[in-house]
């Protein structure tokens, strides 16, 4: 559990970072929020199945937006070890 949740956090940073590049401020300051209680959630309450489905929807939502996992590789190869 506790490399899924590095796994997490370093999911969380990525969006933070997409969120300074595509987002405006008043918009990046209510998503940062946003994503911040969801992973703070997630981090505390979720058991194991619960956090791999919660990232696996992160991955998703990367895909959808066209945002780049892809990059981060060693967080994508890591998050399918587990999957696997």
């Amino acid at each position: 559990m506790e490399q899924l949740k590095t796994i997490g956090l370093k999911v969380y940073y990525i969006v933070l970072k997409q969120h300074r590049v595509k987002l405006p401020k008043d918009l990046r300051d209510f998503g940062d929020q946003y994503v911040k209680e969801e992973f703070r959630q997630a981090h505390q309450k979720a058991n194991k199945e619960q956090y791999i489905e919660f990232l696996e929807r992160w991955q998703s939502q990367f895909q959808m937006k066209g945002l780049s996992i892809q990059k981060n590789w060693r967080i994508r190869k890591k998050l399918e070890e587990i999957l696997m």
